[in-house]
């Protein structure tokens, strides 16, 4: 059974809600099992105050006019779309952008033997920053219309969309399908881009909404409701403060996630579609995705890799910071 691909209405909320930073992976436990995992990232990183870090690098593949600045990556992150990258709580002086695209942005730029400097995207004009050359290429892209995008797309790196979650199952039962829930109701963010496609789906009567994700996941877990829907990515970085949770699969289609490179950067986009398909075979890109998300929800959003999907240029191909240290501030995303 398929839904209307009915334009999502303007009083949806497709911000995350996401109000708190779960327990990871220790900073030491990642480095171990990282190190385990591929031998090809040089680790530690160091994050300094500039949003710039220095680590020990690669021989540097990348060289200006590809980038703006010689032996900088200049990545560019949202800090609204948590967990991909946010800011983390205290004085703006001492606060750090920290995420998992930032994680992804500098073991790419090590790959590339170049130090990264991040850049907050949010609420800019992408255009302006690279007429401007702040920034090299950027992170987290949901195009809407592939076909039509104006920056080269590498990837998708992630897949991500409304997904269903549960308690209390080692592993899935099997292929997912949404219709085998019908009948049942979901905990949902109110006004969610879940929560509507539950309601397109079901009715409004398949929904109990709660003022945040956080309540979301706690009323499944306090055995109120047996479901809870959320962003796979978001509801996963949420479900780390429970134990047992599991993501069944997408309620739809999921969105993919690309790395953004400006048109005509030719060098660029052959060298940042290296170094990201170096990642994902190494082992590197589930690592990190496992440190934020744990593995609730790791294979569904990793599984379609590579696929290119409907003929757009696609390429397919430390501080490290731990996220029990610290916590990122409330902030919005893409639910």
């Amino acid at each position: 059974m398929s839904v209307p691909n009915t334009a999502i209405p303007a009083n949806i909320d497709t911000s995350k809600g996401i109000t708190r930073e779960p327990t990871r992976l220790t900073r030491r436990e990642f480095l171990v099992a990282l190190a385990g995992a591929v031998s090809l990232v040089a680790l530690p990183l160091s994050a300094c105050k500039s949003g710039e870090t220095s680590l020990q690098l690669q021989p540097t593949t990348v060289f200006p006019p590809a980038i703006s600045t010689n032996g900088v990556l200049k990545v560019g992150v949202a800090t609204n779309n948590i967990p991909f990258a946010g800011r983390t709580e205290g004085a703006t002086a001492t606060s750090r952008i920290i995420g998992l695209d930032v994680d992804i942005a500098a073991a790419m730029a090590d790959q590339m033997g170049l130090r990264l400097k991040l850049v907050d995207i949010a609420e800019t004009s992408l255009t302006e920053l690279f007429l401007n050359q702040e920034i090299d290429l950027f992170m987290g892209y949901q195009p809407d219309n592939m076909l039509s995008s104006p920056y080269v797309l590498i990837g998708p790196y992630m897949l991500d969309g409304p997904a269903v979650f549960t308690i209390g199952l080692r592993m899935p039962p099997g292929p997912f399908d949404i219709t085998s829930l019908s009948g049942q109701t979901f905990a949902v963010r109110g006004n969610s881009l879940s929560s509507w496609q539950l309601e397109q789906r079901f009715g409004l009567q398949a929904i109990q909404a709660y003022a945040s994700l956080a309540e979301a996941f706690e009323a499944v877990a306090d055995g109120e409701v047996s479901y809870v829907a959320a962003d796979a990515v978001a509801g996963a970085y949420q479900s780390g403060k429970h134990r047992d949770f599991l993501c069944l699969g997408f309620i739809e289609d999921p969105r993919r996630v690309f790395i953004g490179v400006a048109p005509g950067n030719q060098e660029m986009t052959d060298a940042a579609g290296k170094a990201w398909r170096e990642l994902r075979d190494n082992g590197t890109l589930r690592v990190i995705v496992n440190k934020w998300l744990g593995y609730t929800a790791t294979d569904l959003v990793l599984n379609t890799l590579g696929t290119s999907g409907t003929g757009v240029p696609i390429d397919t191909g430390d501080d490290l910071p731990d996220p029990s240290d610290s916590h990122l501030s409330p902030g919005d995303g893409a639910e």
